[in-house]
């Protein structure tokens, strides 16, 4: 079986992945649950990661500053530059089909598609992303940083499942209609 590319990724009720400074700390449920709504799980099911440098730097800096959370996972960070790796990277300057081809050549488990919505769009252009887990959390922010950019590509889904924790909804996606049949 060939290696799934999953967009797993959080929005506010308005469509946002950030608000409006880049910040993402509103991103929790009502705090009335324990647990963690199935991330450890899903993050059972990868092995490499694929980021957008704007992610990878939000992450360096604000989010996890002093270790790397994603340790023992392959990371490639999609950038237009030409960065030299480091031990918790690989830098992708080229052609994100190409390099979600080279990935899909190989065996194991699925990559995740980390983020953000720029590198999102062109995986959409290209009709790379496999299945869409995107969880909704219970606030609206009324600006921000969309999820979904204009952009030249159209996709009917079909839902899987819906999942429910702690005020936050995560509807399960595929994009091809044969997935389901």
């Amino acid at each position: 079986m060939e290696r799934e590319v999953i967009l797993y990724i959080g929005v506010s009720v308005d469509g946002y992945l950030a608000d409006a400074d880049g910040g993402v700390d509103w991103m929790k449920g009502h705090g009335a649950e324990e647990g963690d709504g199935g991330y450890q799980a899903f993050y059972e099911t990868v092995d490499t990661l694929i980021m957008g440098r704007a992610t990878y730097e939000q992450v360096k800096t604000q989010l996890s500053p002093d270790s790397w959370p994603y340790e023992g996972k392959e990371c490639y960070v999609v950038t237009s530059q030409f960065l030299e790796d480091t031990d918790e990277v690989t830098f992708w300057p080229g052609d994100v089909w190409e390099l979600v081809f080279l990935l899909k050549q190989r065996s194991g488990k699925a990559i995740w598609l980390v983020g953000g919505a720029k590198l999102l769009k062109s995986f959409m252009e290209q009709e790379l992303v496999d299945q869409y887990w995107i969880s909704t959390l219970p606030v609206i922010l009324g600006k921000g940083m969309p999820l979904f950019l204009p952009g030249d590509y159209g996709e009917r889904l079909i839902l899987d499942r819906t999942l429910v924790w702690d005020g936050v909804v995560t509807n399960v996606y595929f994009n091809r209609a044969e997935n389901a049949e």
